[in-house]
């Protein structure tokens, strides 16, 4: 297991804001990195995620995240083109997508 001030550094060092949110919603909310590449907009409900198909294998789950998490999410979400809120970042299928297309860039 990782100690908490090693995360912390590790956050702490990541440049990109939205690696950044990634790392902190894993670390914060206990997601894992499918439940994080796969959310959309529609997920964030104040401090609350709404998961769904996880690997839990329940329906629906809830996690809880931080305000400050979740105002960077929000900001995140505002920043990008109208035309693309089906997902979270530009690629416009949420960050699985931009993961993918990343590793045949």
């Amino acid at each position: 297991m990782i100690e908490k001030d090693i995360i912390d550094e590790i956050i702490f060092r990541t440049d990109n804001p939205r690696n950044r949110l990634m790392l902190e919603l894993m670390a914060r909310g206990g997601l894992r990195i499918g439940e994080v590449l796969n959310l959309r907009p529609k997920n964030c409900q104040g401090c609350k995620l709404i998961l769904s198909d996880t690997k839990g294998g329940r329906e629906i789950e809830v996690a809880f995240i931080p305000q400050k998490i979740s105002d960077r999410f929000k900001d995140h979400i505002q920043n990008i083109p109208d035309k693309l809120h089906s997902g979270l970042v530009n690629c416009g299928q949420g960050w699985q997508s931009c993961w993918d297309s990343s590793k045949t860039s």
